[in-house]
């Protein structure tokens, strides 16, 4: 699925209000964290890996990170 696809309706309407409140002033950009900058390395695929061991990694990369950048 496309990164709009995963997005819910109330984050886009969050965002979609942001864009109009400000005139376009603020942009938001979302974007996918690969695994290198995950917080939690996933597990290697093994025949005895665990839900749960997986499931843990995942809990801790579940996040939301925003940093604010000058208009360019």
């Amino acid at each position: 699925m496309s990164g709009q696809q995963r997005q819910s309706l109330s984050f886009a309407n969050l965002v979609a209000g942001v864009r109009q409140r400000t005139a376009g002033a603020i942009n938001v950009v979302t974007e996918n964290v690969t695994a290198p900058r995950a917080p939690a390395a996933y597990p290697s695929h093994s025949d005895t890996l665990t839900a749960g061991e997986w499931n843990r990694a995942a809990t801790a990369n579940n996040r939301v990170e925003y940093s604010v950048e000058p208009a360019s």
